[in-house]
C-alpha cells in the first residue's frame, strides 16, 4: 500500500494541528490519529491554510478547533460551524490540487 491521501480537509487540518502541537509543545498525539504514511509534512497543510488569505476571525476559529482536535459540533456556535465549513471547503480545493486530500467525492465521516 502506497502513500494515502486524506479523505477530507478536516482530517488533514486536524492531523496537521496535532502534529504542530506535538512538535511545538511536546504534547502527546491525540488518540485516533493514525500513523499512516503521508506524502506531505504537516507544515504543508498549515501553509496552504495560511495562503488561503482567510480573515483573522476565520483563522482563529479553525486554529481553535484544530487545537481542540475536532470540528465544531451541534453544541458549538452556528457561526463557528459555518466559518469552519467555508474554510474547509476552500482548503479541500487547495489540498486536492496538491494530492494531499482525495478529490471528487465528499469523504467526510469516513474513517482512516
Amino acid at each position: 500500500m502506497g502513500v494515502m491521501p486524506f479523505f477530507s480537509a478536516d482530517k488533514a487540518w486536524l492531523w496537521a494541528m496535532a502534529n504542530h502541537e506535538f512538535r511545538t509543545n511536546g504534547t502527546a498525539l491525540k488518540r485516533g490519529l493514525t500513523r499512516i504514511e503521508r506524502d506531505c509534512d504537516y507544515k504543508d497543510i498549515l501553509t496552504a491554510a495560511t495562503r488561503l488569505g482567510l480573515p483573522q476571525l476565520e483563522m482563529k476559529v479553525i486554529v481553535k478547533y484544530g487545537r481542540l482536535g475536532r470540528a465544531p459540533g451541534k453544541k458549538d456556535p452556528e457561526a463557528e460551524r459555518a466559518i469552519w465549513q467555508r474554510a474547509m471547503d476552500r482548503l479541500h480545493t487547495r489540498l486536492s490540487e496538491k494530492g494531499i486530500v482525495q478529490s471528487g467525492t465528499d469523504w467526510a465521516g469516513q474513517s482512516e
